[in-house]
């Protein structure tokens, strides 16, 4: 995974500051910033690098029904689709899909969740979002449970209003999952919504459910992924995804 350019704590705009040394302040100076009120997160390559925890636990679900992988084989796409998708694609049986799934999660509930780190300067970008009054949702793949025990290990949970994700058999595609976001944030407009995600399914998800998709190109989306995808905006780093939530830069 891409390592993000750090928040630079010079302001990037004199007239809307986007992140400063002080970043709960330069967002509450702010005040009713940017062109979004309301910012979905998808987590997995876009709030943390998760691959050790994940592919270690998809290996070890391979593994429990016969199927295990090479350990120099590459499974790093599998972040962000989901489990029961990505299992398929990687061999696994219909017969034996339910074992699997259970045997990843096993894992990752116990070990995996903890195996990840977060982005350099998202928690920043948070809190000076939070601070401003923007609403926070989490929008991930990931069962709700496992969202939420992520949110927390990382002392992120309380800049977040709403956690929406998957069932824990997996059925929700990525555009559910946002749509059970933005009904439990009450239907915001969705012109004042941003979707901001590393996959494609993040887009498609954002676009299904009429609001703003913006990708993150340090997460495990491949070249090109996003773009043709239909990103609205594709930003490179945290400092340029905080320029486009303050309103003050627009990238494609």
């Amino acid at each position: 995974m891409p390592k993000p350019v750090i928040v630079d704590v010079a302001p990037l705009a004199a007239a809307r500051p986007v992140l400063s040394g002080d970043l709960a302040g330069a967002a509450q100076a702010a005040a009713a910033i940017g062109p979004f009120d309301t910012v979905l997160f998808d987590l997995d390559g876009t709030l943390t690098d998760p691959e050790v925890g994940i592919t270690s636990s998809y290996r070890y679900a391979l593994a429990a029904v016969g199927h295990p992988t090479h350990p120099d084989t590459d499974i790093s796409w599998v972040i962000g689709p989901p489990l029961a998708e990505n299992l398929t694609l990687l061999g696994v049986p219909d017969a034996d899909l339910t074992v699997a799934m259970d045997a990843y999660r096993r894992r990752h509930l116990d070990v995996g969740l903890y195996e990840a780190e977060l982005v350099p300067g998202i928690i920043e970008l948070l809190r000076a979002l939070d601070s401003a009054g923007v609403r926070l949702g989490l929008a991930t793949a990931k069962p709700v449970l496992e969202g939420t025990l992520t949110l927390e290990h990382f002392g992120l949970a309380d800049y977040f209003t709403v956690i929406g994700g998957n069932t824990d058999d997996g059925t929700r595609s990525k555009a559910d999952v946002v749509a059970e976001a933005l009904r439990l944030l009450g239907g915001p407009e969705p012109a004042r919504v941003a979707m901001v995600g590393d996959r494609r399914h993040d887009i498609e998800g954002a676009a299904q459910n009429g609001v703003t998709s913006v990708g993150v190109a340090w997460g495990f989306a491949v070249d090109g992924e996003l773009l043709a995808a239909g990103a609205d905006h594709v930003v490179e780093s945290v400092a340029e995804l905080a320029s486009l939530l303050w309103g003050t830069t627009a990238r494609h």
